[in-house]
């Protein structure tokens, strides 16, 4: 889950990773070097980047043509605080 700034308030959302076809699995974050700007997060999924979806629609499941879920490319994250990893 990760912290994002929709429509001017923050918001909890769910992410996971998507491969080719649409096929959903693991999102990853990984810790970079951002030039001039020390260290950031790099969070990302498969071939076909990441998804989110707002914590209030937990039972949803994933769908790329659910208007409530959207996707990207991939995040940087300045601060590792507005990350929330799964438990293993």
């Amino acid at each position: 889950m990760m912290k994002l700034q929709i429509e001017g308030r923050e918001r909890i959302c769910w992410v996971t990773g998507v491969s080719e076809k649409g096929v959903f699995h693991t999102a990853y974050a990984q810790k970079v070097a951002d030039s001039g700007g020390g260290v950031s997060f790099l969070i990302f999924g498969g071939k076909w980047g990441i998804r989110f979806k707002p914590d209030e629609f937990p039972q949803e499941p994933w769908n790329l043509n659910n208007p409530h879920q959207w996707g990207e490319p991939f995040k940087f994250y300045g601060e590792e605080k507005d990350i929330v990893y799964a438990e293993n």
